[in-house]
């Protein structure tokens, strides 16, 4: 293979997005006896995974076991306190949580007196457009003078 081309392929293998055939092109290389001098920090980590990949675990999984009925109650009951705790926590978390972001008073007044603004804000606005409803009362009433002069 060549040296590039095995750079960006260990490149990726690192980043995590190279395919299996791609890992055993890796694993091939890396087995040999002449790999390159830049590259041959890398042949350790390799071998290391292969021989792990050869293990394997025969023995069979501890069974949980209880000796008496009152050890399964036991450890059932301990387990719904845990749960019980867990949840209990988080809800006592928010809380305190929320009560932080509870206004105070300042802040209250400003919001108030923002509100209140804006209020007079909107107003002023409103005024206007009554005093340019005006104008068009004034035109509507001469444009009736003027029809009716006409007839």
């Amino acid at each position: 293979m060549e040296l590039q081309q095995i750079k960006t392929i260990i490149e990726r293998y690192f980043e995590g997005n190279t395919s299996l055939a791609e890992e055993k092109q890796l694993n091939a290389y890396f087995s040999q006896e002449n790999v390159h001098p830049d590259l041959k920090h890398y042949q350790p980590l390799f071998s290391f995974f292969n021989k792990e990949k050869q293990q394997e675990y025969n023995e069979p999984l501890p069974k949980i076991t209880f000796k008496t009925k009152t050890s399964f109650y036991v450890f059932l009951a301990t387990g719904i306190a845990s749960s019980f705790l867990l949840v209990f926590s988080v809800f006592l978390w928010q809380n305190k949580h929320a009560q932080k972001s509870i206004p105070s008073a300042e802040n209250k007044a400003l919001a108030m007196q923002n509100t209140q603004e804006l209020l007079k804000m909107m107003t002023d606005v409103i005024g206007e457009g009554k005093e340019q409803l005006r104008y068009i009362e004034k035109i509507q009433e001469t444009k009736n003078k003027i029809i009716k002069t006409k007839q």
